[in-house]
C-alpha cells in the first residue's frame, strides 16, 4: 500500500476552509507572506496626539470601495482634529483634509511612521490574501482597523493589535 501525504499552505484561513469542505482531512497551514519586517520595527508611533489615519495600496483604486469618500466623511465629522494620509490616494478621492502621497513617496517605512492607526477598508466581495500591508502596520506599531474577512482576519487579534469591523 502506498501511502501519500499532501502538505498545503494558504496565506489566510478562507482559503484554507474551502479545500478543507472539498478535503476535510488535508493536511494544511495558513502562514503570513514573507516579508522582512525589520525597518518596521524602528517606527515609534506617537499615540499621545490626534489620530493619525494612514493607508497605503499598491492596486491604487482596487482597493478602495466605491463609498470611500462617505467613510472619510462620517470619520472627520467624529475627529475633527484626525489627519488621513493615503498613499496612493484612489482617483475619485473626494475631501480636501486627506493628504494624498505619490505611491511610495515617501518609502512605505516611513509613510508608516506618519500614523498611529491604519485603515484597511475592502471593497465589498474584495478578498486579500496575505495582506503585506497589515503585517507592516502590525510590525510599526500601529493599531490595525480592518475588515473582518480574507487575510486580515488571520492578521490581527480583535482588541489587542487592531479592530476587525
Amino acid at each position: 500500500m502506498i501511502l501519500l501525504l499532501y502538505k498545503y499552505m494558504f496565506l489566510n484561513s478562507s482559503l484554507e476552509n474551502l479545500l478543507l469542505e472539498r478535503i476535510p482531512k488535508a493536511k494544511t497551514k495558513v502562514l503570513a507572506p514573507p516579508t522582512d519586517l525589520t525597518s518596521f520595527y524602528k517606527n515609534k508611533p506617537d499615540y499621545a496626539g490626534n489620530l493619525k489615519i494612514v493607508r497605503h495600496s499598491s492596486q491604487g483604486d482596487t482597493k478602495y470601495p466605491k463609498d470611500f469618500n462617505d467613510k472619510i466623511k462620517q470619520i472627520l465629522a467624529i475627529h475633527k482634529n484626525a489627519t488621513i494620509r493615503l498613499m496612493p490616494a484612489p482617483s475619485f478621492l473626494d475631501n480636501p483634509r486627506v493628504f494624498a502621497h505619490k505611491r511610495n513617496v515617501p518609502s512605505v517605512k516611513d509613510f508608516l511612521g506618519m500614523g498611529n492607526v491604519f485603515w484597511y477598508s475592502l471593497p465589498d466581495g474584495y478578498e486579500d490574501q496575505g495582506p503585506k500591508t497589515i503585517c507592516e502596520a502590525l510590525a510599526s506599531g500601529l493599531a490595525v482597523i480592518a475588515d473582518n474577512h480574507s487575510g486580515a482576519k488571520d492578521r490581527i487579534k480583535n482588541n489587542v493589535t487592531g479592530f476587525l469591523c
